[in-house]
């Protein structure tokens, strides 16, 4: 199933990030980020994760 593959692709980058994201300063400089550090950086993609299991949840609710 397309949705199982996304979803393990999903996870592995997500436990990759948190790996990388345990190792570095959290007030690090991200070059490819101008203006941002790894906090930054951290809280951002923790929100996108928090936005998008809502909106998972919201639409399994619905059903």
């Amino acid at each position: 199933m397309e949705i199982d593959r996304h979803v393990a692709a999903l996870e592995r980058e997500a436990q990759l990030f948190a790996a990388a994201a345990r190792l570095t300063d959290l007030d690090a400089p991200v070059s490819s980020c101008p203006g941002w550090d790894m906090r930054d950086l951290v809280r951002h993609l923790a929100e996108i994760h928090l936005w998008a299991a809502a909106q998972v949840s919201n639409r399994a609710a619905k059903m």
